[in-house]
This record gives C-alpha cells, sequence and structure tokens, in this order.
C-alpha cells in the first residue's frame, strides 16, 4: 500500500477522479464531502463541513482515529459562493477563504501535530487573478491567491514535510468553461496532482494546462 491520503472537496469533478487515481495506486483514500457522496467510488468516504473554522475542527476531530492515519494530503475543496459578481458580499469573501486557506492551514497543522504529514497538495487555478469567465465565483480565486502563499510558506517552516500547490487550467466538463482556451482533462489535472503528491519536491507551485499536461513551475523556494 502506498500510504493513507486525505482528500478534501473529492466529491467534485476533480476530486472524484483524483479519488479514483489514488485507490488504483495503492492509497488508502479518505475522501471527504460536505453534501452529496458520489455513488459507487473506492475509498473511505466522509461527511465534514469546512466552511467555518469551528466546523473544521468539528471534522478534525469527529474523523480523528482515521485522519491521523494519513500522512498525505489533498485539498481540492472548492468554491462555496456561487453568486453573481455584483451580488457578493464580504460574507461570501469570507466563507471562500475559510473553505480554501484557513482550513489547508488547519487539516495541515493537525497532521503535523500528530507527526503523520509526509505530504500535502493544495489545488489551486492556473492564472489565478485574472479576469476570466469566473465571474461567478471570483471570491474562490482570490482565496487560491492566499492559498499559494500559505503553501509556500508552509513549505519554509517545515523542511521536513512536502508542500506544494498545482494549479490546473480550465477542466473539460467544468460547469463554467473559459471560451478562449482548450480546456484541460480531467485525467491530466488527476495525474498531475498525484503526481506532485508523490515526488521528492517541496515549495512548488506547478501549473497545468492543455499545453503542458504534465505542469511547468510557476513559483518555487
Amino acid at each position: 500500500m502506498a500510504g493513507n491520503a486525505l482528500i478534501t472537496g473529492a466529491s467534485g469533478l476533480l476530486g472524484r477522479e483524483l479519488s479514483r487515481l489514488l485507490y488504483r495506486r495503492g492509497f488508502a483514500v479518505a475522501a471527504q464531502y460536505y453534501s452529496h457522496l458520489p455513488e459507487e467510488m473506492p475509498g473511505n468516504w466522509i461527511q465534514g463541513d469546512l466552511s467555518s473554522p469551528d466546523a473544521t475542527r468539528d471534522f478534525l476531530r469527529h474523523h480523528q482515529a482515521l485522519l491521523q492515519r494519513c500522512s498525505y494530503f489533498v485539498h481540492a475543496y472548492g468554491p462555496i459562493s456561487s453568486k453573481a459578481l455584483n451580488e457578493l458580499d464580504s460574507a461570501d469573501f469570507l466563507r471562500d477563504f475559510q473553505g480554501n486557506v484557513v482550513a489547508f492551514h488547519a487539516i495541515s497543522t493537525q497532521l503535523l501535530q500528530w507527526g503523520v504529514l509526509e505530504s500535502a497538495v493544495a489545488v489551486g487555478f492556473s492564472d489565478v487573478g485574472k479576469i476570466r469567465p469566473y465571474r461567478m465565483i471570483m471570491t474562490h480565486a482570490a482565496a487560491k491567491n492566499a492559498l499559494l502563499l500559505l503553501v509556500l510558506s508552509l513549505a519554509g517552516e517545515n523542511p521536513r514535510v512536502r508542500f506544494n500547490m498545482v494549479s490546473p487550467s480550465t477542466l473539460a466538463g467544468a460547469r463554467i468553461v473559459d471560451p478562449d482556451h482548450e480546456p484541460l482533462g480531467v485525467a491530466a489535472a488527476a495525474t498531475a496532482i498525484a503526481n506532485t503528491l508523490e515526488a521528492k519536491i517541496s515549495g512548488i507551485h506547478l501549473r497545468v494546462t492543455p499545453d503542458h499536461p504534465d505542469g511547468e513551475v510557476a513559483h518555487a523556494l
């Protein structure tokens, strides 16, 4: 067995593909979902709400026996707000910031305290921060910028643990598609994330696009 892996946001388009891939690679998968449990999926599916600090602490406490065996962690948490750009308020940003940035920090910190974490990968956006067709999820894009800074900081603070970020471009089959660019296959994105999770590298931000399905380094310590 390759190890025990926690995947948050595992019920999403990319999360489901990644769960299947890691399971095939021999991982024991603990797959977090919020409300929609996928049918006929491998792994140990666990319900959890990461949209507030208290909810994240409850998730860690409730599933401690399982999570404290997880030495690999992929945070594929998706956008929370689905409002139009002109309908967003400060609470929408805070919810996406919590689910993506604060939750990654809280879970990583707990796994570090348990002494089990070997490798963590945060999933972002390629070209995050640019004006793209993600008008409904701009709060998510803003949170991903902060998440990148957090990942690079954690990598510098914890040299014995691998912290990286992988940012796929718009995925084929996603609800929102960039009309100006070819979509990236979900399998290619999942493979890049899994390879990064297993690689002996740290402090890397890997951008994955159809032109670079194996990824190209965008930032590195």
